[in-house]
């Protein structure tokens, strides 16, 4: 299923499987690396391995462990995107 995250009149698809590839070749550099987690924080890698997009005025993150699984941190998040836990907070 594709998604269709909007900013600014700009319209991007990505696909959960796209974004389950993206994050795999992402563990394979960790585990090269000897890295345990990796925490990403720009709106752009958080958009491209999870397809989640926050608004501008909002923040979000996204957390890979070694042993695969993607955490989003997010004040929100409605749609299927490429994570397996969800922490939500309340902005300010």
């Amino acid at each position: 299923m594709q998604q269709e995250p909007r900013t600014k009149g700009i319209s991007v698809k990505l696909s959960v499987e796209g974004c389950r590839r993206r994050q795999k070749r992402l563990l394979q550099r960790m585990e090269l690396l000897e890295v345990n987690t990796a925490v990403l924080g720009d709106p752009k890698h958080v958009l491209y391995l999870t397809g989640f997009l926050t608004e501008e005025s909002k923040s979000s993150a996204v957390v890979i462990k070694d042993d695969g699984r993607c955490l989003l941190v997010a004040p929100e998040s409605e749609g299927e995107f490429a994570f397996d836990e969800l922490l939500t907070y309340e902005p300010s």
